[in-house]
This record gives structure tokens, C-alpha cells and sequence, in this order.
């Protein structure tokens, strides 16, 4: 696969990033233990994991639908499709190139702006942030777990999250004084760089009108946290098919690490980053990281298969593949009209 040149340096970061992952997960894995812990599995937890993990994403797409609702109303049935395609692309091309896929589809099959609909991307993060917040936060008060980096760590994504919430209320409702500023910059550039700049405000400011209404945010706060609750089931389940009984607090501790760590630049796949997330989460309450890893593996092959193939069958309807894709998003100067 070509990769522009633009991406090649985030690429190779995250392939490291994601081989040094992988050699801290396995470092202290006895491999007999882990072939004794597969062959110990119960592997008929695949059936309701992979029932919980199809709800996860049609709840997702239900919250797209709510996000882009504003602008346009859609069906599950009519994002379902673009979404799994974009979350597909990010397991097998570069640098998360699937969201720029997922923007693109949407925006040449409804003629909507890109802008717009990346900014409901961007919704869908701060609303990701504030569910797994509160259900970290809930996950903190029922362990006994007494650790200090786990605190640092909480207080770091509650100030992150306050931003962020802070930073979408201001460019959804300016209060006057910045519109004013804004005004004053837009009259500094070229006539051209002025409207240019101000369609783009515009079509963000469009992408973000769903935190307007507080029925809306309710609803997309409510569909945030099930789903949530879905994947971290999903993470249960790959934990007690190996045999091993842990706290549901336990689920959502490896889930808190697997976003924060799929945030960063990772190898393709998620390869190494989910698995060293399972092993460091699943650590502090005392699971080896043979049982560990076995779980992350059961987990990540389920995921990365049911993704990257549900991706692979709605793409079969455009008649283009993934690398074709890429390169149109790519070509589209995403973010745009």
C-alpha cells in the first residue's frame, strides 16, 4: 500500500508504538500457560459477545443519526453502512484513514459538507470522553483499588473532557465578544481567505447544533453510556471465556485503557496497543498476563474479524476497494464541502 508522504511519519511512529507494545505484553507471558488457558476456553462466549459488539455499533449509529439530525434526518440504515465502512478502514489502512473514509462516503452520497460532518465526528469524541468518564469514575468507586497513576490519570482526562465540553460550547453558542474578535481577524485576510474561513466556522458551527437542544444531548448521552456498557461487556466476556472471574469494574478499567491508548498513533489493527491494555488493566487485580493476553487476543480477533469484515461487505456495494477509497478521501482535501 502507497502511503503519502504526509502520513508516512505518523505510519512509522505507530508501528513502532505498536511493536513496543506488544514486547511489554508479552514479556512476561509463560507461552504453556497461554496455550493451556485457549485450551481451557469456552470459546460459546463468542456468540453473545459478537450479539453485544453488532449492538455497540448500531447504537453508534443511532448516535450519529441523533448528532446529524440538525442538518439532516437519517436512518440507522443509512449511516450504518459508511460507519462500519470507516471503522473497517481503520483497522487495515493507515493512521485511522478510515474516518476520512466514513466523512467521505457520507458527504458524496448525501451531498453534505465534510466539515460539517467531521464536526460530528468530533461530537461523538467529547461524548465519548464524558460516558467512559462517568463509568470509570463508578469503576473507581467500587474497586479497592488504591493507585495513584490511576487518579493522576482520572484527573488528566476530567480536565481534558472539561475543555473539550468548554470548547464545543463556545464555538456552537460565541458568546458576543468573541464573535467580534472573530469578525476582526476575518477582516485582516484576503477576501477570498475571509469567506473561506467563515464557511468553514459556519459548517462546524452546523456540525455541533445537536449540543443546542438539551433533549438531544440527553438522548446522545444516554445511547453514549449504553454503548459503553455494551463494549465493556464485550470485554467481560472475553475475560471469563478464559476461565477467569473478575469484577464487572474490572471491564471498564481495560476498556478506559484501550481508548486512551488507541488515541495515540498505533499499528495497524490496534495491534499490540489493545493487548498491552488488557494486560496493564487486568494486572491490577491480580490476572496474570498469560490469562491477560489470552483474553486480549480472544477479544481483539472477534473485534478486528467482525469489523474489518462487515466493513469489507458494505464496501462491496460502491465496487471500490479499501486503497481506492483512501486514496478519493485523500484526493477530497477532507476537511471541505
Amino acid at each position: 500500500m502507497i502511503i503519502s508522504g504526509r502520513h508516512k511519519a505518523v505510519f512509522v511512529l505507530g508501528l513502532a508504538i505498536g511493536i513496543v507494545f506488544l514486547s511489554f505484553a508479552i514479556r512476561s507471558v509463560n507461552f504453556a500457560e497461554l496455550t493451556a488457558a485457549f485450551a481451557a476456553a469456552n470459546f460459546l462466549y463468542s456468540i453473545p459477545f459478537l450479539l453485544l459488539f453488532g449492538v455497540f455499533y448500531w447504537l453508534k449509529a443511532i448516535r450519529w443519526a441523533y448528532l446529524l439530525e440538525p442538518t439532516k434526518v437519517f436512518s440507522t440504515r443509512d449511516l450504518f453502512a459508511p460507519m462500519m465502512i470507516g471503522f473497517a478502514g481503520n483497522n487495515v489502512l493507515p493512521v485511522r484513514l478510515g474516518e476520512l473514509v466514513r466523512v467521505y462516503l457520507l458527504g458524496r452520497e448525501h451531498g453534505i459538507s465534510k466539515t460539517l460532518i467531521l464536526a460530528t465526528l468530533i461530537l461523538e469524541r467529547v461524548f465519548d470522553a464524558i460516558s467512559l468518564l462517568a463509568m470509570l469514575i463508578l469503576a473507581m468507586l467500587l474497586t479497592k483499588i488504591d493507585s495513584s497513576d490511576l487518579s493522576s490519570a482520572l484527573v488528566l482526562l476530567t480536565s481534558a473532557t472539561t475543555m473539550a465540553v468548554i470548547a464545543v460550547y463556545v464555538v456552537a453558542r460565541p458568546p458576543k465578544w468573541l464573535t467580534r474578535i472573530g469578525l476582526e481577524c476575518r477582516n485582516l485576510l484576503p477576501g477570498s481567505a475571509s469567506q473561506k474561513l467563515a464557511e468553514k466556522i459556519y459548517q462546524v458551527r452546523d456540525g455541533f447544533r445537536a449540543v443546542n437542544s438539551a433533549r438531544q444531548v440527553a438522548r446522545v448521552v444516554a445511547n453514549s453510556l449504553l454503548q459503553w456498557a455494551a463494549l465493556a461487556s464485550c470485554i467481560h466476556l472475553s475475560i471469563i471465556a478464559m476461565g477467569v472471574q473478575i469484577p464487572a469494574a474490572a471491564s471498564i478499567m481495560v476498556l478506559g485503557l484501550i481508548v486512551a491508548g488507541i488515541s495515540i498513533p498505533s499499528a495497524p489493527g490496534f495491534v499490540g496497543t489493545i493487548e498491552l491494555c488488557f494486560v496493564i488493566g487486568l494486572g491490577l487485580f491480580g490476572i496474570g498476563a498469560s490469562e491477560s493476553l489470552a483474553a486480549a487476543i480472544f477479544y481483539h480477533v472477534l473485534a478486528f474479524a467482525s469489523v474489518t469484515g462487515t466493513g469489507a461487505m458494505f464496501l462491496g456495494r460502491y465496487r471500490i476497494s479499501f486503497s481506492e477509497l483512501r486514496q478519493e478521501a485523500e484526493s477530497a482535501n477532507l476537511p471541505g464541502r
